[in-house]
């Protein structure tokens, strides 16, 4: 179902339903082991890779229509689920996926005749309807994932995956006939701006259907392009009313007996929730055959309040500085990062860089370098991408929306960072009672350090192109490790870098303008303990 979009006043936004992924329950849930923590699915090194999945079916029987998954996603937030408003219908996939079926024990398999991909290609969360061919049964509950290419950014982190799930909002449909209006239709006067109240819809007011005298009145945002025969109506939502034009901007009606107004009541706030699992058949509806429970199985998201007038004015008055031109450097940025579908996290615009022209500087050419959003909870998880670089659905995103707003003269490429590879040699005063854990807690705390997302002194990642200095790093490594040792010094090498001459212990060392680094290797030693000496008295 689409959310609400008309509005009551010309400067207020309608309420919005919360919506949430809801069905019958399946019996698979969670499909990893510690709760939320997500189990990585397919690689981001750009091989082809697969997932098998066997879905909780039993018996034989045929497909009555598509199997409705819910795949929900360890996804950045940018990226939102396909059952809430603010979902990109057409963004571009990660990678090109194919969704397959096979029985297992056999060698018996095929394609699905159809698939719809709310996950888009598994960026996001989302309910995937797969059309099965004529044949299959629900002995068939293998469920095959493969790409030619896994051009993820990360691997996507499976939180859940279950059947029978449909995306649903919640709203209660009613009709208010005239005798619910009698009262208000006798004390009617054909004045401008006569309305009806309807019951129960104060604050609530979705959408309204008006028929009277047997002729159907239309619904409109306002009243401004309405025409004195014109059978229109707005709705006031605040009050819970439909409101009818003045004579000169719409129809003055005369509502009789046979008036009749279907509503929709919902949305706001309110209908934010949890998981439940106390979905009850709505009984103006067929009841559904054999035992049917439901439930929702993730939070219910996206209800939203009227907004007031004090709300519209402040969000007239920030619209006034939204970017929507890239004319300087602080613009691509920041149309980069808000690129809609997409989870950019960095972006660094090279003025003049060109890829086909790599020694010099090209008038008019931007280069604009995208980091992509990567999850950075735990450091040492196998799954963890240490440079993330953009999949090519997020370059493509990107590069249109530049293209759009660029100006006329400017050539707009949009590229992967530039990751220097980074060597440190870390020597350690003395000789620490737990060697292992001392090279664990330096490893973490200058790996984290140095992250394109999470590393520098403020932790929004490491600034582009800022040089290596070895006082900073030893600064850090020194502040994580405490009380359990001493760091002598830190030493720096680039490019994979491996003999103890080639490190610079002194000096900065420079990575290049708009370059990353990328911590590879971090190698401990013990040096010597420096006696105290005598000074000056």
């Amino acid at each position: 179902m689409s959310s609400p979009s008309r509005t009551t006043w010309p400067s207020s936004r309608s309420p919005r339903t919360a919506r949430s992924p809801c069905g019958p329950i399946a019996t698979v849930r969670r499909t990893c082991g510690p709760p939320r923590r997500g189990v990585a699915l397919l690689a981001g090194d750009g091989a082809p890779a697969q997932v098998r999945f066997t879905l909780p079916l039993t018996g034989a029987h045929p497909a009555p229509g598509p199997i409705c998954l819910l795949v929900e996603l360890d996804a950045p937030a940018a990226s939102a689920p396909s059952w809430l408003p603010g979902a990109v219908a057409d963004v571009p996939p990660p990678a090109e996926l194919t969704w397959s079926w096979f029985r297992p024990g056999t060698d018996v398999s095929g394609a699905f005749e159809k698939v719809e991909d709310g996950t888009a290609g598994l960026r996001r969360s989302g309910v995937v309807r797969l059309h099965p061919p004529a044949g299959w049964t629900t002995r068939d509950t293998g469920l095959l994932v493969s790409t030619p290419a896994a051009t993820y950014a990360a691997p996507p982190r499976l939180l859940q995956l279950a059947v029978n799930v449909s995306a649903a909002h919640h709203l209660r449909r009613r009709t208010a006939r005239g005798s619910d209006l009698q009262e208000q239709i006798d004390a009617w006067l054909k004045l401008p701006g006569q309305h009806l109240v309807l019951p129960d819809a104060a604050d609530r007011l979705l959408e309204a259907t008006v028929q009277l005298a047997g002729q159907q009145w239309q619904p409109v945002p306002d009243f401004t392009f309405g025409a004195p025969a014109d059978r229109i109506f707005v709705l006031d939502r605040t009050e819970g009313a439909v409101v009818f034009g003045d004579g000169l901007t719409g129809r003055i009606p005369r509502p009789g007996p046979d008036a009749q107004i279907e509503y929709a009541t919902g949305g706001g706030r309110g209908g934010n929730g949890g998981m439940t699992g106390n979905w009850l058949a709505a009984p103006d509806l067929p009841a559904p055959p054999g035992a049917v429970s439901a439930a929702n199985l993730v939070r219910a998201e996206g209800g939203t309040d009227p907004e007031t007038v004090t709300e519209a004015r402040r969000r007239a008055a920030a619209s006034l500085g939204e970017v929507t031109r890239a004319v300087t450097a602080a613009d691509y940025v920041t149309l980069a990062r808000t690129t809609p579908g997409v989870a950019v996290a960095r972006a660094y615009p090279s003025l003049g860089e060109h890829p086909g022209f790599p020694c010099a500087t090209v008038p008019g050419a931007v280069s604009v370098h995208i980091v992509p959003a990567a999850p950075r909870d735990d450091l040492d998880r196998e799954d963890f991408v240490a440079a993330p670089l953009p999949d090519p659905g997020m370059v493509c995103a990107v590069a249109a929306r530049l293209a759009q707003a660029r100006l006329l003269t400017s050539e707009v490429i949009v590229r992967p960072p530039r990751y220097r590879e980074v060597t440190l040699r870390v020597d350690l005063s003395g000789d620490p009672a737990d060697r292992s854990r001392v090279s664990t807690v330096v490893t973490a705390a200058l790996r984290r350090f140095l992250d394109p997302l999470v590393g520098g002194e403020d932790q929004d990642g490491w600034p582009f192109g800022q040089p290596l200095r070895p006082s900073a790093l030893l600064r850090a490594a020194q502040r994580a490790l405490g009380d359990l040792g001493d760091i002598a010094a830190v030493a720096i090498g680039l490019d994979g870098v491996d003999s103890d001459g080639a490190f610079e212990a002194c000096d900065e060392v420079p990575l290049g303008a708009g370059a990353l680094p990328v911590l590879r290797t971090v190698r401990t030693r013990i040096v010597p303990a420096v006696e105290p000496g005598e000074g000056l008295v």
